[in-house]
């Protein structure tokens, strides 16, 4: 069974904000010594300018977690809606600190959700906000 993160953002993200987070990306997640792959558990993870990929290493690999600058949206919807099962596995701390970076960046336009209690993402928030300054003020969009 896989615990999940979703998030909803626009088709389209802010070349700027976008290339913020990634770089806020760069420097936090090597700092959290989790093991990451990339998108298949092998490799290293990916950190391009039109996006960020990667998942846990080997057996601690679930599913990928992957954020691109643009993606297509289904039949014209507003929003793209995408999620990542992590099943508890060690990245998953990097997934949600991933996420808390991108919400800070992308603003009220990236909605994040989570199978998870907010009680859940408190290390992630207190890791954004020890190594990038920001992180105390996020919350879930569970509503």
């Amino acid at each position: 069974m896989g615990y999940t993160h979703y998030w909803k953002r626009p088709p389209l993200l802010s070349p700027q904000a976008f290339g913020r987070a990634l770089a806020d990306c760069r420097r936090i997640l090597p700092e959290l010594h989790v093991s990451l792959a990339g998108a298949d558990g092998t490799g290293k993870p990916v950190y391009r300018a039109n996006g960020i990929t990667f998942n846990g290493v080997g057996a601690a690999s679930y599913e990928t977690f992957s954020i691109r600058q643009a993606e297509p949206a289904p039949d014209a919807e507003p929003l793209v809606f995408s999620f990542c099962k992590t099943a508890h596995k060690p990245y998953d701390l990097v997934v949600q600190v991933a996420l808390i970076v991108f919400w800070h960046h992308l603003g009220p336009q990236f909605q994040v959700s989570s199978d998870g209690a907010e009680s859940d993402w408190d290390a992630a928030r207190k890791l954004c906000q020890r190594h990038r300054g920001y992180g105390d003020d996020f919350r879930l969009d569970n509503g």
